[in-house]
């Protein structure tokens, strides 16, 4: 029963991110980073973006497993703007190293896309850690 009580919620976050993530992605910047990207985006036959999957669910499987264990189980998120500001600052910290990496040895790596993602895996990070500090207390 106590672990159904930690994978029900965690299968909970780990479904609104992948929702926000696939509307941000298909839908809000999917012109956006067919732009900046050009020939490295994979595109469907249908013009939209072909997402390898296994690494996209991977990706945020361990995301939401870094916001559980470092901000909500540590006790950092002591109250929900805490919650917000620590799963947001973590992720700034996250994005901003990746896409700070990227644009320096990558050629081509978009100075407005590494804006746009950092500014965007804050944002969804921050809500998620919200998210999940004012559910945890139900499971």
């Amino acid at each position: 029963m106590y672990l159904l009580s930690i994978i029900l919620p965690l299968l909970a976050w780990y479904a609104t991110i992948i929702l926000g993530d696939f509307i941000w992605l298909g839908f809000i910047t999917k012109n956006f980073l067919i732009r900046e990207f050009g020939q490295l985006i994979d595109l469907e036959t249908n013009g939209s973006i072909k997402i390898h999957l296994l690494a996209w669910l991977s990706a945020w499987a361990v995301i939401v497993l870094l916001l559980y264990v470092f901000i909500i189980r540590s006790g950092y998120a002591s109250s929900h703007l805490s919650a917000l500001g620590y799963g947001a600052i973590m992720w700034l910290l996250s994005y901003a190293m990746y896409d700070l990496t990227n644009l320096t040895f990558i050629k081509w790596y978009s100075l407005a896309f590494t804006f746009v993602d950092i500014a965007w895996g804050t944002l969804l990070c921050g809500l998620v850690s919200l998210m999940m500090y004012s559910t945890s207390r139900y499971f």
